[in-house]
């Protein structure tokens, strides 16, 4: 089946075939604490992209406006990208501030049962969510700004 996927979504077949490999590696209750990680990263990786498709989509009669004054596709794309960023990095910055002090209160309250092979300030965690969720974030910006760029600024302009 793998061999039929093609760019994006065969990555992200891998990526989840990874994760879930982390899964059914472990024992007990790590299994069901890992498959709630598991489903919060999906949950977050889908809410990411949705929440991207908004914004781009309120900023629709924006980019038809700086296409119809002679904006080129590219300097929509880096526009989309530009803000897709800074705001992908603010919410990393809060969320890893967040998910340390979280990982001290659970560390605390779970430490005989879960952190055997895992501590809970575990740096493969701490980099592997933020790196998969920056990426997602720039995939979303990218697929969306370049489908931003096609946009006919008179259709868009029409529309309001």
């Amino acid at each position: 089946m793998l061999q039929r996927l093609e760019g994006w979504e065969r990555w992200a077949v891998l990526i989840l075939q990874v994760f879930l490999g982390f899964v059914f590696v472990m024992h007990g209750s790590q299994k069901l604490f890992g498959a709630f990680g598991v489903l919060a990263l999906v949950v977050a990786v889908i809410g990411l992209y949705g929440i991207k498709a908004y914004l781009v989509s309120r900023r629709s009669q924006e980019v038809g406006i700086r296409m119809a004054i002679g904006a080129t596709p590219r300097q929509v794309v880096w526009l989309v990208l530009s803000d897709g960023t800074s705001v992908t990095a603010i919410g990393l910055g809060i969320g890893l501030v967040l998910a340390l002090g979280i990982a001290r209160v659970l560390g605390s309250v779970f430490s005989d049962l879960l952190w055997s092979q895992v501590g809970p300030f575990d740096p493969i965690v701490f980099l592997a969510a933020p790196v998969l969720l920056a990426f997602t974030a720039l995939v979303a910006s990218y697929l969306l700004a370049r489908r931003a760029a096609r946009v006919d600024p008179m259709v868009t302009l029409r529309a309001e």
